[in-house]
């Protein structure tokens, strides 16, 4: 066996996983100072309420299925109700998120080669929709580190008829289920993809054999989900929790299209959209050869589809469901982008093009040249002011790319040097393009290396791959200013001003987030406030405020939001505190 060492590593793919690593070491600072999303207090308070012996869906409201919740819960033991159990959360995240990253760069290993799974890990690390999900602590998490880890199972007992790679591939999908049930958008997809095997007279496997292998499927994604059920039947909360989870959630009367996170996405991440949708094609026209049906590259495929549908049919699809999405994706941007570096030179180009194969291939590539061209005008038009308020300097922009394609017909050596370090210079030094080198000059070599220096394909990939990353990275780097301190001294004058007794009433900001909440539906959410009746925003709120009489109440802009009654019983019976949002009831 050989030994691997340094020197058995490619250059190029040493740069990229430092390029991942570098994505990785921003999220320790971000950890600690970057702001928090109320969802994060909303999934750590019901932790909290488990470790008080509440039950989910029965002593308090909950929308979410509750595995992270039981599995959070442990971090009471060991830190009690402090800011460093907050932390800690956070820290497990970043567990979870690097588990995406492995089992994102197993899968693209799994469908397309190792080069391609390490790009694929690469991409995903800078997409900052994913950075800033990934760093809060929310249920998708986990669910997303189960989803692929069902592919990569499922997909392994496709290509090597194991029975045993079903039921693992539908026990992590039902786990995906039991942290969240957006999964469940996903899982439909993969019932496309084994009905498809079912009907494709191509596949050789007996129709028995493979209903066997369905069975199996069907049955490992089915005893997370039940073992759950039964939990809550126990408890007296499985009605609840059914309702709450799966009904109401279907039907919530505040509902947005996705246009406006889809739009931001592609704007955040122009080489990536563009990249991801020609992968994505090339993997659906992969299907019409049959040794790709059998390796279960449709199973991937099919899930796409089936997850981008469930964009316009949940009522309120939030940047969280997009995690399920982007680890696919990305591993079909870095799809295309591999197949764009096996493109020779253009005089090769040109001998292979009576070749109707090779044709295809050409013309694909031609495909994504013209992908990432739009994804460099895209980036540039949205991330600096000079070319965004003044688009006549594009017919300068791509004019000068032109005058460096000439000079890769020089002959190799200092004249071609010369001339591209020469235009570089003048590109650099012009007022349109001064300060753009990260942006545009990185991308501009590369892409002339690509279609003409076929001896440096690596260090060509490897410089686009930096251009392509800039504009994420530099976005990532924004967030570092923002700060959570607003909400952490809510919280500690909560802690030091009440004792583990006290009720608190709060509305979205998640400030009393380690004590009892006075209201069952203690979290008022805009969806969950538009559900409830007049009684239950108005007299039922009054009725606990005199019974519980809650010691501190976080007077956000949902508590503002209930009716007027309770607005008046606040000012008469509570005061500010003087801390954020916080009153405290008068002596």
């Amino acid at each position: 066996m050989t030994k691997i060492t340094m020197d058995t590593i490619p250059t190029w793919r040493i740069l990229v996983f430092v390029l991942i690593l570098l994505a990785l070491g921003i999220r320790i600072p971000l950890l600690q100072h970057r702001y928090f999303d109320p969802d994060e207090f909303q999934h750590l308070h019901g932790a909290y309420s488990i470790s008080q012996g509440m039950v989910p869906y029965k002593d308090y409201y909950e929308h979410h299925t509750p595995w992270l919740h039981y599995i959070l819960r442990w971090l009471f033991p060991i830190w009690g109700t402090s800011l460093t159990t907050i932390f800690a959360a956070r820290a497990l995240m970043l567990v979870f998120t690097v588990g995406i990253l492995y089992l994102t760069y197993r899968l693209g290993k799994q469908l397309y080669g190792k080069n391609v799974g390490l790009i694929s890990t690469l991409l995903l690390a800078y997409i900052l929709i994913f950075l800033e999900k990934t760093l809060e602590i929310r249920p998708d998490l986990p669910e997303v580190l189960c989803w692929l880890a069902g592919l990569i199972a499922l997909i392994h007992g496709i290509r090597n008829d194991q029975p045993r790679w079903y039921l693992l591939s539908g026990l992590a999908l039902g786990g995906a289920v039991m942290f969240t049930q957006k999964a469940l958008f996903g899982i439909a997809g993969v019932f496309v993809a084994m009905a498809w095997m079912h009907i494709d007279h191509r596949f050789t496997l007996p129709w028995r054999r493979q209903g066997k292998f369905t069975l199996l499927f069907i049955a490992g994604l089915a005893v997370p989900i039940v073992l759950t059920m039964l939990f809550f039947l126990v408890q007296g909360g499985l009605t609840a929790f059914i309702d709450y989870n799966f009904i109401m959630n279907s039907q919530w009367k505040t509902k947005f299209w996705p246009y406006n996170y889809i739009r931001r996405f592609i704007q955040q991440n122009p080489f990536l959209s563009v990249l991801g949708l020609g992968g994505w094609l090339l993997s659906v026209l992969s299907l019409l050869r049959w040794e790709n049906i059998r390796r279960g590259m449709v199973v991937p495929t099919a899930a796409t589809v089936t997850l981008l549908i469930g964009l316009y049919v949940m009522p309120v699809p939030y940047r969280q469901y997009y995690q399920l999405i982007l680890p696919l994706w990305a591993i079909y941007a870095a799809h295309l982008l591999w197949q764009i570096t096996k493109i020779p030179s253009i005089g090769q180009l040109l001998e292979r093009w009576k070749n109707t194969r090779q044709r295809t291939m050409i013309l694909l590539w031609g495909i994504g040249m013209l992908f990432i061209g739009w994804g460099l005008k895209a980036s540039l038009s949205y991330s600096h002011p000079v070319l965004r308020e003044n688009p006549a300097h594009y017919p300068w922009m791509w004019g000068w790319l032109l005058l460096l394609l000439p000079a890769a017909w020089l002959p190799r050596g200092w004249m071609r040097s010369l001339a591209f370090a020469g235009l570089f210079a003048v590109g650099y030094l012009s007022t349109p393009l001064r300060g753009l080198s990260i942006y545009f000059l990185l991308p501009a070599l590369a892409l002339t290396a690509l279609c003409y220096w076929t001896h440096t394909r690596k260090l060509a990939l490897t410089l686009l791959l930096v251009g392509m990353l800039a504009f994420p990275f530099q976005q990532m780097c924004e967030q570092l200013k923002s700060r959570n301190d607003g909400i952490l001294r809510e919280i500690e004058y909560i802690l030091e001003n009440t004792s583990p007794e006290d009720t608190i009433l709060t509305g979205w900001r998640g400030s009393g987030v380690f004590r009892p909440h006075a209201y069952f539906y203690f979290f008022l959410h805009s969806e969950l406030l538009a559900m409830l009746d007049e009684k239950q925003k108005g007299e039922d709120v009054v009725q606990v405020l005199e019974t519980k009489r809650p010691k501190i109440i976080v007077y956000d802009g949902a508590v503002k939001s209930l009716l007027p009654v309770v607005q008046k019983y606040i000012q008469k019976h509570y005061e500010p505190t003087g801390v954020g949002v916080l009153y405290r009831r008068k002596s």
